[in-house]
């Protein structure tokens, strides 16, 4: 088989269906791919700034962790876009040709919603960003440098590090903060896998910033005796439910069995259905060794190197997924502890695609 085949392999990629308009109306979200890029990215650099030991290391790649960020940022928008677009009936040809600013406007036009809380704060941080990765990525820096008044990015983008990183992941967490509840029943907050060993877990992407990301900057500046002048709060609002999708309910869905073609020679087919927690979900917390979720993304995401996260970081996350592990049956679909579980059909066929329980268990504040 040519390797270029493989690019057809869709096991583990998430689809957005609106049931009501038939099997084809289905849109790729792409974000949770780039996020979870971003976030090992991200962990990498503060990883070297924490294990500096004749000079501090600014990291190797701040400016891939940056640029991740934004792709991160484009793609959710985009994707909540499209899912607008299918429900609307609407062309997304035709507002993907327009800059970001606008998108984001149109966006927000067609979800009919409040937008104000969103423009005074979060927006005016993302275009911000949008200058800096317009200088980054189209080499636009000469000896002036850039002023930024929202935000703590550097002046010159060649000169980075991981306070760019760090401000970069703080504004991608508010813009996702904001739209996470704009589709009723669901939340788009970007889901985030980890692996260890036969086992791994999903986690909210703000939950691994403030437990994860977050700690380990700081416990990594305090070992060098360094400080920073960032603001590493997150404050945006949650905008909310938009009603144009009250006939059309949303749908998550993942591709979980592979097909045939693309599993190696000597691999097993995985059994199923896996194991399931009493619940009617698929636990993604239990090692389910050999189970059709573990078994799929094992072997598309883990690799050997565990992803290049230091031994505090491996510590501080497993610290994370067993604290969930003790809190698993607080409550049924998406527990507030925002860990992720897989919802088990109502019977065990072959379908390739399967529902996910993307759906959102709100807290008495109306929040995640």
């Amino acid at each position: 088989m040519q390797l270029e085949k493989l690019r057809r392999n869709d096991v583990g990629d998430f689809l957005a269906w609106i049931p009501s308009l038939g099997e084809d109306a289905t849109s790729h979200l792409t974000y949770i791919q780039f996020s979870q890029l971003a976030f090992y990215y991200s962990a990498e650099q503060i990883e070297q700034l924490e294990f500096s030991t004749n000079h501090i290391r600014q990291g190797n790649a701040p400016q891939s962790a940056i640029g991740m960020w934004f792709i991160s940022i484009e793609a959710y928008i985009n994707s909540i876009i499209r899912i607008c677009c299918l429900t609307k009936r609407l062309s997304f040809d035709e507002i993907k040709t327009k800059d970001f600013g606008h998108r984001i406007k149109s966006l927000l036009e067609i979800l009919e919603i409040d937008r104000r809380k969103f423009y005074r704060n979060t927006f005016q941080k993302l275009e911000e960003f949008k200058q800096y990765r317009n200088e980054l990525f189209h080499d636009r820096t000469n000896d002036k440098s850039l002023t930024f008044q929202k935000t703590a990015f550097s002046g010159n983008p060649m000169r980075a590090n991981q306070v760019d990183v760090m401000q970069a992941a703080n504004i991608a967490i508010d813009v996702f903060h904001s739209l996470r509840h704009v589709i009723p029943r669901l939340d788009l907050m970007p889901q985030i896998m980890a692996t260890k060993e036969d086992s791994f877990f999903y986690a909210k992407l703000d939950l691994l910033y403030h437990e994860v990301l977050r700690p380990h900057f700081l416990f990594a500046l305090k070992k060098h005796s360094l400080t920073s002048g960032i603001e590493l709060d997150t404050n945006a609002s949650i905008l909310q439910e938009s009603s144009i999708f009250s006939a059309t309910p949303v749908e998550i869905i993942v591709k979980a069995i592979p097909i045939s073609l693309y599993i190696s020679r000597g691999a097993r087919s995985p059994p199923w259905p896996p194991e399931v927690d009493g619940t009617g979900r698929y636990d993604c917390c239990k090692p389910a060794r050999n189970g059709v979720y573990s078994w799929i993304f094992q072997s598309k995401w883990a690799t050997s190197r565990g992803h290049g996260w230091t031994r505090n970081l491996k510590r501080w996350i497993w610290a994370i997924r067993d604290g969930i592990g003790e809190r698993r049956r607080c409550s049924s679909g998406l527990q507030p502890c925002q860990r992720q579980a897989f919802r088990a059909p109502a019977t065990a066929g072959a379908r390739p695609w399967r529902l996910t329980a993307f759906s959102a268990t709100k807290r008495s504040n109306g929040e995640t």
